[in-house]
This record gives C-alpha cells, structure tokens and sequence, in this order.
C-alpha cells in the first residue's frame, strides 16, 4: 500500500511539473487535508493552517519548473507545512502535541450508530493519550505520532525532524519502551491500535 502511494505521488507529481493542471488539482485534493490535520498537531488557530497550505500550493505553482523531483511528495508537502507554521509562529508557542480530539473529529466518517459503539474504547484511549501526553517528550510525541499515525519510515522522520535515521529509531525506540514502563499491562497490539486511532 505504502509503495504504491509512492508510485502514484511520484506519477502525479512529474505530471504537474510537466505542467498538468488536472494533476495540480489532484494532487490538492489528495493532500489539503492530510496537511490540515497534520497542522493541528501544530497550531490551534484553523485560519493560519488553512493559509498556510494556500501558500504553499500558490508556491508550488508558481515554482513548478524549478521543482526538485521528488521521492515522497507528502513528506515534501508536510516538511513545507512545519516549516510555514513555523515562520507564523514564535518558537515557544510552537511545538507538536498529541491532541487528538480535533483530529478524531474530523477523521471520523462513521455513523452515529458506530460512534456510540466506539465510545467507550475512545475515551479509553484518549485518556491513555492524554496520559503519554504528560509522561513524553515533544520530541518523543512527534516521533511516534510519525512512526505510527503517519506510517513514515526513520529516514522520512529523520527528515521531517532534522536528524538522521538512527537517531529517529533510537527515539521511537526509547519512546515505546517509556510506554511500556508507565503501562506493563498494555500489549503490543493495544499500543498499535491505539496510535493508529490518534
């Protein structure tokens, strides 16, 4: 799945620097909301996201011939947005949080019938994340939210954090074994499912 992800970015990205307007657009459609939620880990105000991925899709257009050919178009895309918020932001106020309610809000498609089925294990899990919250690092919190949510390999997180591959496996090493201590009881199984929910 991750591969073909890949193949298909890579196809559409190539399509667009050629000059695809039809590409351009799809290539809007598949990643504005990644992005938006992606900048929420970020930033609470919705009008500085949105305008700051407007930015980026504005300077993407209008650099297209000058565009690097890219591996991973939404690493690209998500490294842009961190790095606008960040110019929108001071640097105390912008570090990267695991609030989730917004997130599962947005993300959630299903029906009210699913939800109320679902709550119980939700508010679970969102007091497990509230709690890890607390217990991690904002840097430990933002490799695991890539590792697990975004599914990134270490040398894409090592990117999206300014480290290498090594250093970004050490961290979401050292961040699952702190997991682990603070909750013995929690099985593998339960972790992955809970991050995979954030």
């Amino acid at each position: 799945m991750y591969q073909k992800e890949i193949i298909v970015q890579d196809s559409l990205w190539q399509s667009f620097v050629n000059g695809s307007r039809e590409a351009y657009a799809r290539l809007y459609e598949l990643y504005v909301r990644p992005m938006y939620l992606y900048g929420l880990h970020f930033c609470d105000d919705r009008q500085i996201i949105e305008d700051a991925i407007h930015d980026i899709f504005v300077r993407i257009y209008v650099n297209r011939e000058r565009l690097p050919e890219l591996k991973n178009v939404k690493l690209y895309l998500l490294i842009s947005l961190k790095n606008t918020l960040l110019n929108h932001a001071n640097s105390k106020s912008f570090r990267f949080r695991m609030d989730i309610s917004v997130c599962r809000q947005l993300h959630d498609q299903s029906d009210l019938e699913e939800t109320i089925v679902r709550k119980e294990e939700s508010d679970r899990s969102r007091q497990l994340v509230a709690e890890m919250e607390r217990n991690l690092s904002a840097r430990q919190k933002q490799a695991v939210y890539y590792r697990f949510v975004e599914q990134m390999h270490y040398n894409e997180i090592g990117a999206m954090m300014e480290i290498n591959s090594q250093s970004a496996k050490n961290l979401v090493h050292s961040s699952i074994k702190k997991i682990r201590e603070i909750y013995p009881h929690l099985s593998g199984a339960f972790l992955l499912l809970l991050f995979s929910s954030l």
